[in-house]
Parts: C-alpha cells; sequence; structure tokens
C-alpha cells in the first residue's frame, strides 16, 4: 500500500463547511474532507454534477491533514446582484436595486500536508496520475483560491497516516516567521489524549448535502526535513 501527499498552499484557501446561504461564506480553519474530495474529483474529472461517483471517492479513502501553517482569517466584503428582492412595502425592487451584501472569509496565507490511503486497488495510483496530469484545474477549497505550487507532493509506502504526518518535512515559513516547534494534526482514527469534534463535511450521493464525521485534533512535534524519503 501507498500514501498519497497533498501540499496546500496558496496565498488565500477557503473550506466552507456550515454556510447554508449565498451571503455567508465561512471557512474551517482545517481543510474538509468535501474540499479535498472535491479537489481530487477535478483532477480526475468527476463533475459535481455527479454526486454519487463524488461520494463513492469519499468513502474509499483515509484522509489524515497537519497545518505546516496554519493562515490567518480574513474577510471579504463583497457586493452582488440577486433575484428581484422585496422592498419594505412588499413590492420588488427593480433589477439594478436587488443587491445583496456577502461576506467571505479565507484562509490567508496557510499551508497544510493531507496524507491519503485507501484500500481500494488502484485508487492511489490513479489519483496520482490525475494530480500529475489533471483533467481540470484544482484549487483550494473555492475557484478563486488557486495554489502556487504543485499539489502533488509523491508517495510514500505504507499506511500509517500519522507515520506519514511525523516524517513528511513542513511546508517552509516564511523568512520573517519563526518556525514551528509543534504542529496540529488531525486524523479520522482514535488517539489517547487527542480532541475529538465533528465536522460536517462528508459528500454523499444527495447534491450539496453532507454527513457529520469524528475526527480527532492533536500536536505533535514539528518533523525534521531530513526524516522523510517520498517517491516521485
Amino acid at each position: 500500500m501507498s500514501i498519497l501527499i497533498l501540499r496546500l498552499e496558496g496565498p488565500l484557501q477557503s473550506w466552507g463547511e456550515y454556510s447554508l446561504f449565498f451571503q455567508e461564506g465561512d471557512t474551517a480553519k482545517m481543510p474538509t474532507r468535501s474540499g479535498i474530495v472535491g479537489l481530487l474529483a477535478c483532477a480526475l474529472g468527476i463533475p459535481k454534477e455527479d454526486p454519487e461517483k463524488i461520494a463513492a471517492l469519499s468513502d474509499a479513502l483515509v484522509i489524515g491533514v497537519r497545518a505546516d501553517r496554519p493562515g490567518r482569517v480574513r474577510i471579504d466584503f463583497q457586493t452582488v446582484h440577486a433575484h428581484r428582492l422585496q422592498t419594505g412595502k412588499h413590492g420588488t425592487r427593480s433589477p439594478e436595486k436587488s443587491i445583496l451584501v456577502s461576506h467571505k472569509r479565507y484562509l490567508e496565507d496557510a499551508a497544510f500536508t493531507v496524507v491519503l490511503s485507501s484500500e481500494k486497488a488502484g485508487l492511489i495510483e490513479a489519483l496520482r496520475n490525475a494530480l500529475l496530469h489533471p483533467v481540470w484545474s484544482v484549487f483550494l477549497g473555492r475557484k478563486s483560491c488557486v495554489p502556487t505550487s504543485p499539489v502533488y507532493g509523491g508517495l510514500l509506502p505504507g499506511n500509517n497516516l500519522l507515520q506519514a504526518l511525523k516524517t513528511i518535512p513542513l511546508i517552509a515559513t516564511r523568512p520573517t516567521e519563526t518556525p514551528a516547534k509543534r504542529v496540529m494534526v488531525e486524523l479520522e482514527e482514535d488517539v489517547p489524549g487527542a480532541t475529538g469534534c465533528l465536522r460536517n463535511d462528508v459528500p454523499s450521493s444527495r447534491s450539496r448535502y453532507f454527513y457529520s464525521r469524528r475526527v480527532h485534533r492533536f500536536q505533535i512535534p514539528a518533523p525534521k526535513e531530513c526524516e522523510c524519503h517520498v517517491s516521485q
């Protein structure tokens, strides 16, 4: 078995998890399962209009995430045209006056290392090939969030995601930043002493409908670059 490594780095990322309305766009502080699977679906050429295939891809993967640089939350103020809105007197506004105020949240200057494993034969290799030659461009949560470096980070032998996250080199910090001594990790497997929480980010066969999953978060010492041997 092999572990697939993803490197998620860019000026902006946004991993929506709870927003139900177009006017508000939240971002989780760690990449969501649905966002990671959506990125892989783009590389494979699976359209969003095929939620059953996307859900099947999600169900076949085990995912671990490490926050190499957690980033900072930034809010983008936007105004957008909407359908004709009601007035206070139960009339309708003209199209040019039907404006909604929108707030979109992003993670600025964040970087994450994601590891994936699967018991489905050939899936990891297929994902590797798709990331090297994607059908569609991949993005970090929203289409406006473009990665600044290749997402594909290599393969590791085995299937121990925690051990992989302990050894894969950190994505480099900025010259003005102090290197982290400890980093946050999120795994789906139960880890003694970890903090458990629910995430509403599991794709279903119904479009735009998500299930919850339990994950565990804890900190590990920041790995040293010389500890990892990654195959391409």
